[in-house]
């Protein structure tokens, strides 16, 4: 956790790069509903491809011998896949 000055400070550099340059300073924001909003710059299938590599080398990783390689590249494969649904939704409201 930060001190009570190292707060004050980080405080003060914000508003500073607020007044300073406005469209800089809200690159950075870190507005959850916004994040939540933003759409997929990648197309579904892309996200479809990645997934079925990630897969492809987990098994290829498991046959080698090496679990915690085909560990990784299956939890890869599970980001890819929640990555892939987000897409689906947000070309759906894109849509209607």
């Amino acid at each position: 956790m930060l001190s009570d000055r190292e707060r004050e400070a980080l405080r003060e550099i914000q508003c500073r790069l607020l007044a300073e340059d406005p469209a800089f300073a809200r690159v950075f924001s870190t507005d959850a509903r916004r994040l939540e909003q933003a759409p997929s710059h990648l197309p579904r299938s892309t996200y479809t491809t990645l997934l079925v590599m990630s897969l492809m080398l987990s098994v290829i990783a498991l046959m080698a011998g090496a679990p915690l390689g085909g560990l990784v590249f299956a939890m890869a494969a599970g980001v890819m896949w929640g990555l892939r649904l987000r897409a689906g939704r947000a070309g759906d409201r894109r849509m209607t």
